[in-house]
């Protein structure tokens, strides 16, 4: 196989560019930059700027960090000289712009640093493309962007997108202010392109099976632009600078186009459609966008309300849109029914956010608007956040009976179908047909969210003998019981409380993350908070859990009379006043508020809460990053479960791998019908954990691997050769992997291993020291290179030679016709893109399937793929290689292919064979030579061998 080095893919990347529409300019240095900056504001402008003039526009956009120039960029768009005349530096039509490309720009700063390959709009260098060549992981160039980024200066700090490819693999990702120790700067946080209907569109220039290439999709210059200056954020509290994923960028793109095609309409319909994307997936900073994007673009539209159900997620959703807001002013949130009214009538073009409760108590038929009925037919927009209650009768019928000229639009993380209905309207019938869709499948898929581990505790017996998990709510629902007795019960709140003692540190990695308990009532909280203060009354400082918890005070529970709600939260008030040394007064009217706004705050960023107790309240709309663990105790149910459950799946660090659900009620099938239904009905496993008994039983079958290759594990601990160390590493990196998935279930126990606990440790710290040493050892980073150290969070089968020959034959065996037979050899070639093979493997057996691809699609005839011709091909491919190996060190064929072919047989170099090979060299340059070439072969293989 043809090796693509990063050359050669530069070179073909920029005459793509070209042929896209992009100049090729030669950039050397500073100097030639600020020149170049020059030439283009002057071709843009049409004018011929004096050198003075230049140099204050220059020394005008030269200032601020990067997160300064993200800004200037997008508020600060022109610049007036002392004539008068203003000089723009972009056009708000962005097609409109002039684009070039250059490569191999050297700029000196704190050390000279060499670029591959930067675009620029109008003479701004906006764009950084880093490339690597074919089968190197890419988080090596995610890593080194970072390095790049702190070390920019002069204009280079407008970079606004990396993008780092090798060719079959391209991802992007917004630069920022941040050290690389922070969160963003994890590789998770680097993205896929993909189609709209979420397939990954991953090689840089090819046309794989006559779909789309990246630079096709994301760098023709319409779109790269559109991406810059309206599908990014700046973030203006955490200075973090945010690029939309293709997802947001898609369902925007579908509400506009809805609303501009009704808009030619004389009378619109009230349906414009839902959003389907799931929680976790940033549907505050899609709804942002799109709010905003409708203001800027569609002047015809009177009035546009973002629309919550919930006074907390009112104040909530203000606070994050006016982080996002370009200028103050742009969003208004309105406090009372009054203030609603108001806006609706005033003439400014702002975002107007405001709760159902709110439009509903507007619209009733004896209010002012509508006796007024002046905005009747006006065009207004209504787009509403996870607003299930819209879906009443009511309030559907107030909205709909007063405006004509309405378009209403739904996002949801979790749609009602028939099968979970509310009143019996589903989300399609209150807002229209489905525009676009990214469920919990897709996000835990790209790794946008984390997949979930799920444990199921039963809390009762029967007297008579032992029950299963799921009998136990058979006895409450099979006998007439009074049900809320049984599940309030004092002693059995208390044993669950004494377990979550016993298990909070290490599910939450010794309170490096928290958690939220979820409870069936009011009056069930009160008991299991009153518990876990009798608890914490016992015990040391370093070994309280410290709790808090929240409810509404203005949403009816049911409850015992004896419960008065306001003085319960009152004293739990005082007591987060003395574990947060916070202040809150209450006799102050607004108490209530302060006390949830302090507690959300102390909360996610981990500040003296452990855990917090709630009935409703942060089950929706509240996101946490530090929040990894939930403790059930509610019978959940389809969008509930699923909404409460992805409290705990954000994205953070690698030492956050799964958002973790400890269940103490008998809810497994409810689980696997929620996921069914807001995934798909075959990501069970990609959506959940595997069990306890899968991992340990794939942890025992490699641990009997590793006794079978290693007879003693003095060999081990003896290793000089860094094959031999590579080749170790690479087994021990999955036993790894299932020994940390296997730790963090309760039932963990080190006696269930087959192996006992020191030699463990004795191997572990060999595989910690093998791979510092690599890592140190700048030679040696390109052999790990291949090999990746993360943890496989989501359960997928292995993917191995036994796995792709049985896919193989069902797809052989069962195919309908051709496009189904394609369809299945891509979600093969997906499936092995996610296997533990190095890159090289990966890119060789997909570059084999892709080719069978295309010959279907252009002999129009089924061409049968069989382990056989596939492992034929890698021996064809290895035997290419070998050939060049022989041609390039010049070396005796005759004993090198010996040396091969014993290699193959017992994975040992034949050093005798190897020395024939390489005559007539003596000495230490034999020994270098032989070397050289014993690590090149078995690179070979180690390759080319599945």
């Amino acid at each position: 196989m043809k090796i693509e080095y990063e050359s050669v893919l530069e070179n073909n990347l920029i005459e793509k560019l070209i042929n896209l529409g992009y100049q090729y300019i030669k950039i050397k240095n500073n100097n030639d930059l600020k020149l170049n900056l020059k030439k283009q504001i002057e071709k843009f402008n049409n004018i011929k700027l004096k050198e003075q003039d230049f140099n204050k526009i220059y020394n005008y956009l030269n200032r601020g960090d990067i997160f300064k120039r993200a800004i200037i960029l997008r508020e600060e768009t022109n610049f007036t000289l002392d004539n008068g005349n203003i000089i723009r530096f972009f056009d708000n039509k962005f097609c409109k712009n002039y684009f070039q490309v250059a490569n191999q720009i050297k700029i000196n700063s704190n050390k000279i640093q060499r670029y591959d390959v930067t675009l620029f709009i109008n003479g701004f260098p906006l764009v950084q493309i880093e490339l690597k060549k074919k089968g190197i992981n890419l988080e090596e160039a995610f890593k080194q962007c970072h390095r790049y980024k702190m070390n920019f200066n002069e204009m280079f700090k407008f970079i606004q997108i990396f993008i780092i490819s090798n060719g079959s693999e391209t991802k992007y990702f917004a630069t920022n202010n941040k050290n690389e120790d922070h969160k963003e700067n994890n590789y998770k946080f680097s993205f896929n392109w993909t189609d709209q209907d979420n397939k990954s569109i991953n090689f840089l220039l090819k046309n794989i099976n006559k779909k789309e290439s990246f630079c096709n999709a994301f760098l023709n210059p319409c779109h790269l632009s559109n991406m810059i200056f309206k599908y990014m954020v700046i973030q203006k509290e955490s200075e973090e600078i945010k690029i939309l994923r293709p997802y947001q960028f898609y369902a925007i793109k579908k509400i506009l186009e809805k609303i501009k095609i009704n808009s030619n309409k004389s009378k619109n319909n009230l349906h414009g459609g839902y959003i389907w994307h799931t929680t976790g997936s940033g549907k505050t900073l899609t709804s942002f966008k799109t709010v905003q994007l409708i203001r800027d673009e569609i002047l015809d539209i009177k009035k546009i309300l973002f629309v919550v159900d919930r006074k907390d997620l009112d104040s909530q959703t203000t606070s994050q849109f006016n982080d996002f807001a370009r200028i103050k002013g742009e969003i208004k949130s309105v406090l009372t029914t009054n203030d609603l009214q108001k806006e609706l009538f005033n003439d400014k073009r702002e975002i107007i956010i405001t709760t159902i409760q709110k439009l509903n108590k507007l619209l009733k038929e004896d209010s002012y608007i509508v006796k007024n009925n002046s905005l009747k037919n006006e065009k207004v927009v209504m787009v509403f956040d996870e607003a299930h209650r819209s879906q009443s009768g009511e309030i559907s019928a107030n909205i709909s009976n007063y405006f004509n000229n309405l378009q209403i639009f739904g996002f949801t993380g979790t749609p009602i179908f028939k099968i979970n209905n509310i009143n019996n309207r589903t989300t399609e019938e209150v807002f229209g047909k489905e525009l676009h869709h990214y469920t919990i499948y897709n996000a835990i898929n790209d790794k946008n969210v984390l997949g979930f581990s799920v444990e199921y505790f039963k809390t009762f017996d029967q007297k008579k003998g032992q029950l299963e998990l799921e009998e136990s709510e058979k006895i409450i629902e099979d006998k007439d019981l009074n049900k809320e007795e049984i599940w309030n019960n004092q002693t059995r709140i208390k044993l669950i409380v004494e377990k979550i003692f016993e298990m909070h540190n290490k599910k939450t990695h010794k309170k490096n993350f928290n958690a939220l308990l979820v409870t069936s009532s009011i009056n069930m909280l009160k008991i299991y908070y009153d518990f876990f203060s009798k608890i914490n009354q016992k015990l040391s400082k370093d070994k309280k859990i410290k709790v808090s918890a929240i409810f509404s005070l203005d949403k009816e529970e049911r409850i015992n009379s004896n419960l008065n709600k306001e003085n319960f939260l009152k004293e739990i008030v005082k007591n987060f006043n003395v574990n947060t040394e916070n202040k809150i007064d209450l006799k102050n009217e607004h108490w209530y508020d302060v006390y949830r706004k302090k507690l959300l705050n102390n909360f996610r960023n981990n500040k003296n809460i452990d855990i917090v107790i709630v009935v409703n309240m942060l089950t929706t709309g509240f996101d946490s990053q530090l929040l990894n663990t939930v403790y059930v105790d509610k019978n959940l149910q389809y969008h509930t479960l699923i909404q409460t459950f992805s409290r705990a799946n954000r994205i953070y660090d690698d030492l956050k791998d799964t958002g973790q659900i400890i269940s103490f009620r008998p809810i497994r099938k409810n689980v696997e019908e929620a996921i069914k239904l807001f995934a798909d009905t075959n990501a069970d496993t990609r959506v959940l954990k595997k069990s306890y008994e899968a991992y340990l039983k794939d942890f025992n079958n490699l641990i009997n691997q590793l006794n079978k290759k290693y007879q003693n594990y003095d060999q081990i601990l003896s290793f000089k050769n860094p094959s031999d160390k590579i080749e170790f590493i690479e087994l021990f990196k999955e036993i790894i992997t299932n020994f940390n998935m296997l730790q963090s279930f309760t039932v963990f126990k080190n006696d269930d291993l087959n192996i006992e606990k020191q030699p463990f440790e004795e191997l572990k710290n060999t595989y910690s020291t093998f791979y510092k040493e690599q890592r140190e050892d700048k030679e040696k980073i390109s052999g790990l290179s291949e090999i990746n150290f993360k943890i496989e969070l989501l359960g997928y089968e292995k993917i191995d030679s036994l796995y792709i020959e049985k896919c193989l034959k069902e797809i052989n065996q069962n195919y309908k016709d051709k496009n189904h037979y394609i369809k299945n050899l891509e979600k093969l070639t997906e499936d092995i893109k996610k296997s533990n093979y190095s890159q090289k493997l990966i890119d060789l057996i997909t570059d084999f399937i892709n080719k069978t691809i295309e010959d279907i699609i252009n002999k129009n005839e089924i061409i049968n793929i069989t382990i056989n011709n596939l492992l034929n091909n890698l021996e064809n491919k290895r035997s290419e290689m070998i050939k060049k190996l022989i041609s390039e060190e010049n070396l005796n064929e005759q004993h090198i292919y010996n040396v091969a072919d014993q290699y193959q047989i017992n994975e040992n170099i034949n050093i005798r064979e190897l020395r024939k090979a390489i005559l007539p060299l003596r000495g230490k340059e034999r020994i270098k030579k032989q070397k050289k070439i014993s690590e090149k072969l078995i690179d070979i293989f180690n390759w080319t061998q599945i």
